[in-house]
């Protein structure tokens, strides 16, 4: 098939069809999916907030049902206050009148007996209430319901919950009005056996160290207030149907209000039918933890094919220790839901129909697009591909003369550098001649100049040397292969022996390289040993022994895992400014007392550079060197023999 800009464009219609129509498809699931989601957690939200919503209605008539009955018994109680003090306040008065006319004609103990003897036999509150009468020192004096007492101290007479009465009285009229209400237990008339809650009322009558009081029991004005409560939940309904209604269990586990089920008050626990046991035992325990939500299942009639849902909110009520229960029927308020549900439900189908049409115009949309741009691309790409052949004429024309001008460069350095080692050599054999046959006619300056010619013209060679050397790394190098970096490295040591053995260098090699394998023309890998440890012996401090270090890293990058070498001495060091320029071909940081043209790391740096790895230093005047390069890492599986046979 033979490609062309048509085809291209061809490509491209059918490419964009293909893409507009997957993401079309995918974006329309995605959102058709998102709509989904955004439905189910609207109608969970829905849900939950009309659970909420129901649940905050059932603790208001909860709170309506406590405020109203607390208020109804609190006001009860102060109504009855009243009435004790209203009782008090006229036998004080008459003990008043008693000893404003007695006082000065008789004895304080016989006005005291008087006015105990004239509030004896006084009856009130359905003959219930009488008056009593006790020293501030805790002395009862009067006490119709057992006059057995009187004369004795009752300071520490209790209840039969363990409040002192007689203490807690005296209490009271102490205070700095000298009256005052105290709430304790004490036996009843018709049940001596028996001790029930009372409130009383004390006034203290000061000239004769007497307090006088009298009281109520609660339970006879409770009991009243408590059936006018009853009475009034039992005709209490709310909610939408009207269903919902109060359920009230009282402390000892009976049945006190059962509105759908009259014939359930007054049983126990034990005597309820099981879905009544059941629905009891739910509330009560949820009653135990403080109080909260339930739900059971509740049949009005009793008929089980009846039953629904039915979700309640227990309560309590402290004054008279009772269990309250608001319930309401969940599909009474589960049916304004339903119309939420649908109302949501229509808003999603129309959101989906809307994202159909949208994807529908937007494919459409996206196909004129795509045609419009592969017209364009068509055009483009001829316009492109006309240009592109024409700079690739231009590049290949270009290439051609760079190649062509790097190999006579390469072949101008070879020539060169060959070419003129034979005038050097023609010199130096020219002064050995004229050394030899005149050198006894020149005078000393004459020998000088003569040395430094030959001097000269040495360095010369050695320059030019260098260079024919430095010319062929890349040019006559040998093929890059896996080999042993000890091997290179035990060749260079070799060739360094003298110089090791005059300079008494100590060497510290690092195992490791023993197993080291790169990629590599082994006979630069040994001239690259051989300049950077050639370099330690030659600028070696004269301060202290020289120690050379060859350690081995491994190293990698992006593409590949390198071996990094070092080689660490502790000679003069470099200038950090000088760690660029001595890289450079020819370039010398000490003076001609040390051999060398400069062009040993600049030939390291060709090296290094020619098998894909870098060559850096760190150093610290004074202290020492440590250069570092990297090589590829091979495998030493494909490590060749020696030439010598298998090792």
């Amino acid at each position: 098939m033979k490609i062309n800009e048509a085809l291209i464009a061809r490509l491209h219609m059918a490419g964009t069809a293909i893409i507009v129509a997957a993401l079309v498809l995918v974006m329309g699931l995605l959102s058709i999916r998102q709509i989904r989601q955004e439905y189910d957690s609207s109608s969970q939200a829905l849900q939950l907030r009309d659970l909420q919503r129901h649940q905050e209605f059932l603790r208001e008539q909860m709170t309506v049902a406590q405020g109203f009955l607390t208020h109804m018994r609190t006001h009860t109680e102060q109504v009855l206050k009243d009435q004790i003090r209203e009782q008090v306040d006229e036998a004080y008065a008459m003990a008043a009148a008693l000893y404003a006319r007695e006082h000065g004609h008789r004895s304080d103990a016989a006005i005291r007996a008087l006015i105990v003897e004239a509030l004896r036999p006084l009856r009130f509150f359905n003959g219930k209430g009488y008056f009593f009468v006790d020293g501030l020192d805790g002395r009862c004096l009067l006490l119709p319901i057992a006059p057995e007492r009187e004369g004795s101290s009752l300071l520490l007479n209790r209840d039969d919950k363990g409040a002192l009465i007689m203490q807690g009285l005296i209490k009271a009229a102490e205070t700095p009005a000298g009256q005052g209400f105290v709430r304790y237990r004490w036996y009843a008339p018709n049940d001596p056996a028996h001790m029930a809650d009372k409130i009383s009322y004390v006034r203290a009558f000061a000239p004769l160290h007497l307090l006088i009081g009298s009281g109520q029991y609660v339970q006879d004005v409770e009991a009243a207030l408590q059936r006018q409560a009853l009475d009034w939940l039992r005709t209490y309904r709310f909610g939408t149907q009207r269903r919902g209604y109060f359920l009230v269990y009282s402390a000892d586990g009976r049945v006190l209000l059962s509105p759908s089920r009259p014939s359930h008050e007054g049983l126990r626990l034990s005597a309820l039918p099981p879905d009544g046991r059941a629905a009891m035992r739910l509330i009560e325990e949820q009653a135990d933890k403080g109080g909260g939500f339930v739900r059971y299942d509740w049949s009005a009639d009793g008929n089980p094919a009846h039953t629904a849902p039915k979700l309640v909110y227990v309560g309590h009520l402290p004054g008279w220790n009772w269990t309250l229960a608001a319930g309401e029927y969940m599909e009474d308020f589960q049916q304004t839901g339903a119309e939420q549900q649908a109302a949501l439900q229509e808003s999603i189908r129309g959101k989906i129909h809307l994202t159909v049409m949208v994807l529908a115009v937007g494919v459409a949309v996206a196909l004129l697009l795509g045609w419009w741009f592969a017209t364009l691309t068509r055009q483009l790409l001829a316009r492109y591909q006309a240009d592109i052949d024409r700079r690739t004429r231009e590049l290949g024309r270009k290439t051609a003369a760079l190649e062509q001008s790097n190999t006579d460069l390469e072949q101008f350095a070879y020539v060169a550098s060959h070419d003129l080692r034979e005038p050097l050599r023609s010199i130096s054999a020219y002064i050995t001649l004229i050394e030899r046959q005149y050198g006894q006619s020149f005078d000393a300056d004459g020998r000088l100049f003569l040395s430094f010619v030959r001097d000269g013209a040495k360095r010369m060679d050695r320059l030019v040397l260098d260079l024919l050397q430095f010319s062929r790394i890349d040019r006559l190098g040998d093929p890059i292969r896996p080999m042993s970096a000890a091997a290179a490295l035990d060749e260079a040591l070799q060739a360094l022996a003298v110089a090791i053995t005059e300079t008494g260098a100590v060497l510290e090699l690092d195992p490791a390289i023993a197993q080291a394998a790169v990629l590599g023309d082994f006979a630069q890998i040994e001239r690259l040993f051989q300049n950077l440890i050639g370099n330690a012996l030659k600028y070696r401090s004269p301060e202290r022994p020289l120690r050379i270090a060859v350690t081995l890293a491994e190293t990698r990058d992006d593409e590949r895992a390198y071996w990094e070498f070092s080689v660490h001495d502790n000679g003069q060091g470099i200038e950090p400014a000088s760690f660029e320029r001595i890289f450079g071909i020819f370039q010398r940081l000490h003076s001609r007392d040390y051999e060398g043209t400069g062009i040993g790391l600049a030939v390291c740096k060709r090296i290094v550079e020619r098998h894909g790895g870098r060559l850096w230093l760190d150093s610290t005047p004074g202290q020492g060197s440590r250069f570092y390069f990297t090589l590829p890492q091979a495998e030493m599986k494909d490590v060749p023999p020696p030439s010598g046979g298998p090792i």
